[in-house]
């Protein structure tokens, strides 16, 4: 969605100011099972989309974009509604999350990270903390 009249509206409906100004929003879509039954097949769609959203994210972020991940506003059964109404998302899809995404207004510095040793172990567990 890059059209900021949309991306207004979608910011009004969910009462999200980082959904109302960000420069464009990725939707990410499932199967509406999802919010009817939590069963083996909706938790390889909780995965599926999980894995696609963690993907954007991280092509995003290699391309110099700054973006996250919004799932809260979509919770609320009306604001969803509502915002899969103004999409024009079909009935056979639901909208898990969105994507807020845009050029970081300053460059931030990284947190450093632990080295992998101190992040992993071998057959059992010994990761420091």
């Amino acid at each position: 969605v890059d059209d900021s009249a949309l991306i207004a509206e979608i910011g009004n409906i969910t009462d999200d100011e980082i959904l109302q100004s960000a420069p464009a929003l990725i939707a990410i879509l499932t199967r509406p099972r999802i919010r009817e039954v939590l069963d083996t097949s909706t938790e390889c769609l909780i995965a599926d989309f999980a894995v696609a959203t963690e993907n954007v994210l991280l092509a995003a972020t290699a391309l110099g974009y700054s973006c996250g991940w919004l799932d809260s506003p979509f919770n609320n059964s009306q604001a969803r509604q509502q915002t899969q109404q103004l999409l024009d998302i079909p009935d056979d899809r639901l909208l898990a999350l969105m994507v807020p995404i845009g050029r970081p207004a300053e460059e931030s510095p990284r947190r450093e990270k632990k080295s992998f040793e101190e992040r992993a172990s071998w057959n059992h567990y010994d990761v420091s903390r």
